[in-house]
């Protein structure tokens, strides 16, 4: 999963190692580590019970959707435990966080712990990531409140260049003092060689930042968003005494785009458990319920009370009531991050409503037929729209499963795909392809599907075809139309509407679609290169050629094999065959 770095913005200081002498001016994250593919979830610990051989719950889980990444701790001799967590998570739909984790180590700063996690990972990585993909957190709460910017810096350099032996992906960093000292972190931050890192920060009411010398609160997690990488919460609850206000200090995270990870699922040796029974009580069981702990965290992912399943407080009477505006066959659930976003709901590119969208999720129906789209219209300071899917004839289309998105900041620039986010103004774009292709064809075929993707109709692979064949200059059967890819479908496209003109229904269906199968599923691949375990594919977009087939991959990507790491929720989607 890609993971972009965080906005900084360069002024004046006059810092010292573990000491604050100055503020620095911060500007709002405009990339963010939730808009470049990392979701918010939860964290296990299952390595303590039963010897690892424990139920997660999969079943309760998935009745909360707020719930998308899992950060599983795993202690170093549950190795063949944790590829089973792995795989049942990415079965279950989550992708995963997978942390070293050596309990009698948090907190210290002996160098030779966090290089022992460094050996550790090369030994075992190969193991775990063939259960799944996995995001490499390189140790759990390493380092102490009083570890130097230097040591800080230097022991990640050894421990980094080590576990790139085998990992090319970002690798997560548990800032020192438990996860609390943000200063020490992002000062140390041009010391570290490698620029392919998140900063991870961990909140309780008991944070204290020693270096600034202050129960943790927003500034210190605006001054570690200046450390120009992306920045999520690792780990929030709200057990532990203290007078941190960790839950402001999570809402001030989530704000400025921040995953943030809950503790815990279950696990935790006392009460923050969301899960029932507790491990430490039942490692042996096999059926949960939700636990009084559960909305803490629910409710923090979901940003309401309300939310998808009517939250906790008032049920699905409060969620409902909350929610939903207006009516019809197309819905879109959206919030703002300040409250006053302004958003459109467009239909075949006509403005069919108008909202002020507030900073709790909620349910925009309007009615009609074709492509829709989800605009941000006055992206201004801190605005920033998050759409988290639209409905479409009873069709759930995931936001970030969608390959337009012209208000997304990637890159360096507003534009791309894949996201829930926009950040600037522009539009997701959403699509039935079913929908589109069938009423298309039955009712009359001269649009022959054509009211899908750009106008141009829909391969079965799911990408547009080109409206326009300049649009492929190197004659691949690949084009680049409206800040995506397409597919040049010559005899799709003719046939389409010459079959559904002169034939109707029948027509319209038999030459759509079996000119749509003839060329838009394959393509001549002597243009593409072929995918190799040793190269870095970096850029979203990227086409390969694998075993006949032609691959694009979604997001920073190594040493993944595309046959076997294809598909809705995995990084290469496969766009066709070769000639």
């Amino acid at each position: 999963m890609l993971l972009t770095s965080c906005t900084k913005e360069e002024v004046e200081t006059s810092f010292t190692e573990n000491s604050v002498t100055a503020e620095k001016a911060v500007t709002p994250n405009l990339l963010t580590s939730r808009s470049a593919g990392i979701g918010s979830g939860v964290n296990l610990q299952p390595s303590y019970y039963n010897s690892g051989d424990v139920s997660i719950g999969w079943n309760l889980m998935k009745q909360y959707p707020d719930i998308e990444t899992l950060r599983i701790e795993i202690e170093p001799d549950r190795v063949s435990q944790g590829a089973r967590w792995i795989s049942e998570a990415h079965e279950n739909g989550y992708s995963v966080v997978a942390t070293y984790h050596e309990s009698d180590q948090l907190g210290e700063d002996n160098a030779s712990y966090l290089d022992a996690a460094a050996n550790w990972w090369v030994q075992n990585y190969s193991t775990l990531s063939a259960s799944g993909p996995i995001t490499v957190n390189l140790m759990n709460e390493w380092g102490s409140h009083d570890l130097s910017v230097s040591a800080f810096a230097s022991a990640y350099n050894s421990a980094i260049s080590k576990v790139r032996q085998v990992y090319n992906g970002i690798i997560i960093i548990d800032i020192p003092g438990y996860g609390q000292e943000t200063h020490t972190a992002a000062d140390a931050v041009s010391s570290i060689n490698d620029s392919n890192i998140a900063f991870s920060a961990h909140i309780y009411p008991s944070a204290y930042n020693v270096a600034a010398g202050h129960w943790l609160n927003n500034s210190d997690l605006d001054y570690l968003a200046t450390s120009g990488v992306p920045c999520i919460i690792g780990e929030f609850g709200s057990g532990n005494e203290g007078d941190a206000d960790w839950s402001g200090l999570v809402d001030h995270a989530k704000s400025k785009g921040w995953s943030i990870l809950g503790w815990a699922w279950n696990g935790d040796g006392g009460e923050m458990n969301m899960a029932s029974p507790r491990w430490v009580d039942n490692p042996s069981a096999t059926s949960f319920s939700a636990g009084s702990y559960m909305s803490t965290i629910i409710n923090k992912l979901s940003g309401t009370g309300g939310g998808n399943t009517g939250g906790n407080t008032g049920g699905n009477t409060g969620g409902n009531t909350g929610g939903d505006t207006g009516s019809g066959n197309i819905t879109v659930r959206a919030k703002g991050v300040v409250g006053d976003e302004q958003m459109e709901i467009r239909v075949n590119g006509n403005v069919v409503a108008t909202h002020t969208v507030s900073s709790s999720y909620q349910n925009y129906s309007v009615s009609g037929s074709g492509t829709v789209q989800v605009a941000l219209t006055n992206d201004q300071g801190d605005r920033d729209l998050q759409v988290d899917y639209v409905i479409i004839d009873g069709t759930t289309l995931q936001a970030e499963d969608q390959a337009t998105n012209t208000g997304v900041w990637q890159d360096g620039d507003c534009g791309g795909s894949y996201s829930e986010w926009l950040h600037c103004g522009g539009y997701i774009e959403f699509s039935n392809g079913s929908t589109g292709g069938n009423t298309g064809g039955d009712t009359g075929g001269s649009t022959g599907g054509d009211t899908t993707g750009n106008g141009c109709g829909t391969a079965d692979n799911g990408y547009s075809y080109c409206c326009d064949a300049s649009s492929d200059p190197d004659g691949d059967g690949w084009g680049w139309e409206n800040g995506e890819s397409c597919v040049v479908n010559t005899s799709g496209n003719s046939g389409g509407s010459t079959g559904g003109d002169t034939g109707g229904s029948t027509g319209g269906d038999t030459g759509g679609s079996t000119g749509g199968d003839t060329s838009g599923s394959s393509s001549d691949c002597s243009g593409i290169q072929t995918w190799s375990a040793s190269t870095v594919y970096s850029v979203e977009g990227t086409q390969v050629s694998y075993n006949g087939n032609i691959y694009e991959n979604k997001w920073y990507t190594s040493n993944q094999n595309p046959e076997s790491n294809s598909g809705q929720w995995q990084v290469w989607a496969l766009i066709g065959s070769c000639n």
